[in-house]
């Protein structure tokens, strides 16, 4: 089936879906807590607000309000949520045989999530994904922890907070864990994985991606400033060993300025960088390896556009393609975002430059529209176009087409 078809087919089944009539209900079990809906926290769920922005920085607590917050014994039942998608996926390759292709109607995974508070200032966020053999109609899924963190707030105001344990670490100015997409982002997901594929394609034998959770401990501090900040010391990458002690560091500063948050009203400048170490695919020695950021969430009215750049360089002992060299690479991303009351639409492109030795760039489209049906229910609508450059003289340029129509939903 052409790539042109697959998409006429989602395009279809969208239009057949958005008759459903929209109603508030099946919330989660924060917006249970404390009789919101969805719109309350989030712009497009999942993606968060300003308000949900300070309700997770303030440690699932609302702000100003933390000495009437209940705990979970005093909740009527456990503070448990469930969320999964479903609908009509499609995945091609070309050259055909680069990756294994989908054209299906498919169940795209199940999250189990807890949180809320444990006592005054106290509180934890877990997130588990069950472990889920793939088959027809039902995509795999590696059983895993993916979060399970407890939170300190404002230890001695809201400029020190801590939080313990495995969590998204905040060096990431846009949640790839809260994503309105279903495409990641490309720079975030960049790592050293061996080989070249449509899937991958690196000259560093680097296993480290921002993407990944991290364990460890961290702090931030937000307040009337317009500054933000975030420190935190983690074990890093999955190629270091478990007798391996943390070595790597990180620290995230972001400025504010106009009437909000920065999340979805004012704007917000930051800047990041990444120190750490880690062994050759899990081989030799640790070598150490950053990764340096800028990034800027602009917003005017209905619009908000997300821009993410970032500059990589890895030990010489990294480096497949040029030994002795270190091995230095360059991405990011801008996404323009326009929110309505009840849906979203999105345009993204995502890029990576490796270099000229190695010559697997990395490039993507990405264009889609999400409605809400009910809170939470939603609609989502997807299409993204991926390219890597195959190398000189390494044969044609892989590509992937991906398109989607899904309901995500989580109650």
């Amino acid at each position: 089936m052409s790539s042109l078809r697959r998409l006429s087919l989602v395009l279809t089944l969208a239009a057949a879906v958005t008759i459903w009539p929209s109603r508030s209900e099946a919330m989660p079990a924060f917006a249970r807590k404390y009789g919101f809906n969805c719109g309350m926290c989030h712009s497009a769920w999942p993606r968060l607000n300003d308000f949900g922005q300070k309700y997770r920085m303030n440690g699932y607590q609302i702000p100003g309000d933390e000495a009437r917050e209940r705990t979970i014994l005093d909740l009527g039942g456990p503070p448990l949520a469930l969320r999964t998608q479903a609908g009509y996926t499609s995945d091609s390759f070309s050259p055909e045989g680069a990756e294994s292709e989908v054209s299906q109607f498919q169940v795209n995974g199940v999250d189990l999530l807890a949180g809320g508070v444990l006592g005054f200032d106290k509180s934890f966020f877990l997130a588990y994904l069950p472990q889920i053999e793939g088959g027809s109609g039902v995509e795999p899924q590696t059983g895993e922890v993916e979060q399970a963190s407890v939170v300190f707030s404002r230890l001695r105001s809201t400029w020190l907070n801590g939080r313990i344990g495995r969590f998204e670490a905040a060096y990431l100015p846009f949640s790839r864990l809260r994503s309105i997409t279903i495409s990641p982002y490309e720079i975030y997901n960049f790592d050293g994985s061996p080989g070249v594929s449509a899937a991958g394609a690196r000259g560093s034998l680097n296993p480290f991606s921002l993407a990944d959770t991290a364990d460890g401990i961290e702090t931030t501090g937000w307040g009337r400033s317009p500054w933000q900040y975030a420190l935190g010391i983690v074990n890093g990458s999955r190629g270091n060993n478990q007798d391996d002690s943390p070595s790597d560091i990180y620290l995230r500063g972001a400025y504010v300025f106009g009437q909000g948050f920065g999340q979805t009203a004012g704007q917000r400048l930051g800047a990041t960088a990444y120190f750490g170490r880690t062994r050759a695919l899990v081989l030799g020695a640790r070598h150490s390896f950053r990764r340096l950021g800028l990034d800027a969430n602009l917003n005017r009215g209905p619009y908000n556009v997300e821009l993410q750049l970032i500059q990589g360089r890895d030990s010489s002992a990294f480096n497949i393609f040029s030994p002795g060299e270190r091995y230095k690479f360059s991405g990011g991303f801008v996404q323009l975002n326009r929110f309505a009351e009840e849906s979203a639409a999105f345009l993204r492109y995502d890029w990576v430059n490796t270099p000229s030795a190695d010559n697997h760039d990395i490039s993507r489209i990405t264009v889609g529209w999400r409605q809400h049906l009910a809170h939470p229910l939603m609609l989502r609508l997807e299409y993204s176009h991926r390219k890597v450059d195959n190398g000189a003289g390494l044969g044609s340029d892989l590509t992937e087409n991906f398109a989607a129509a899904r309901l995500d939903w989580a109650f």
